[in-house]
């Protein structure tokens, strides 16, 4: 249709502009030698705190960009500056594995950013627990086979932006908790990852109007997949390995709490709270 082109269209700009380069600019961070794909592997006497503070430096730079991104949609600008800031705080971790998830090589089971390979070994060495990357590669694993395109991944990534969360539960009552008997700490620095009885979207007042707009574009990823799906393929190219149906269904889970893309506050790395303080500091106009 013609309005899901658009769509696509106003969405891929402002990916251009703010999110599609953003991984070639790590390199001026100060990284640290080690990240080098020339240079040899790391060794445990290589000081921590270039990596740590390289890794700072790049979470901010990418949540700056995620901002300008979703700051260049008009149909974000519309809505009150609250339901914004909400939104962006609730999904700003997950458009950053959405979009960093196109920089992960299946072989290597590296992120390959320009002339920076960033392994699971430096980020647990940054202090990153084992729990943590273990789920987050998983996600970028099944996510990778999905051999996604560009406009697929905008989308997901918009879809996770507008999503107004759950509406408060009982007190006492945790989905997670009550599937897997793990009972989650409470992080005041992560209010999309508390456990039930809390809104994880505190502050979106706008949730019909913010629906409508997470519906359209589901809708608008379900026909690019379709219309993906019916155009003639080279024999040398693999199969994608689901369904359309199947994809919807992990795309809308990423603007859901304990989704694939959100990991339990017991096993975030320190960096979170520094990136809940950017998000709060940057996102007003």
């Amino acid at each position: 249709m013609k309005e899901q082109k658009e769509l696509i269209q106003t969405l891929l700009e402002a990916h251009t502009s703010h999110m599609a380069t953003m991984f070639d600019h790590f390199v001026h961070f100060k990284p640290p030698a080690r990240l080098f794909s020339h240079h040899r592997p790391f060794s445990a006497l290589d000081p921590v705190l270039p990596l740590l503070t390289h890794f700072a430096d790049i979470d901010t730079f990418m949540i700056q960009q995620i901002i300008k991104f979703a700051k260049a949609l008009p149909f974000f600008r519309s809505l009150h500056m609250e339901n914004q800031i909400s939104l962006l705080k609730g999904a700003a971790v997950e458009i950053c594995h959405i979009v960093l998830n196109t920089t992960f090589c299946l072989q290597t089971q590296h992120f390959v950013c320009g002339p920076l390979h960033y392994r699971v070994e430096d980020a647990i060495y940054a202090g990153f627990q084992e729990e943590f990357m273990e789920l987050a590669v998983g996600f970028h694993r099944t996510l990778k086979r999905l051999q996604l395109q560009v406009p697929e991944y905008v989308l997901m990534a918009a879809i996770a932006l507008f999503s107004p969360g759950e509406q408060p539960t009982a007190p006492n009552f945790s989905p997670l908790t009550s599937a897997t008997s793990v009972k989650p700490a409470a992080s005041p620095t992560c209010p999309s990852l508390l456990p039930g009885g809390l809104a994880d979207r505190p502050g979106v007042t706008q949730r019909e109007e913010i629906e409508q707009r997470q519906e359209k574009m589901a809708l608008t990823l379900d026909s690019y997949i379709k219309e993906r799906e019916q155009q003639p393929r080279p024999r040398k190219r693999c199969v994608r390995e689901t369904s359309s149906r199947q994809m919807l269904v992990i795309a809308i889970s990423f603007g859901r709490p304990w989704g694939i893309c959100s990991f339990p506050p017991t096993v975030l790395a320190p960096q979170t709270s520094s990136i809940q303080a950017v998000l709060t500091a940057v996102c007003r106009p």
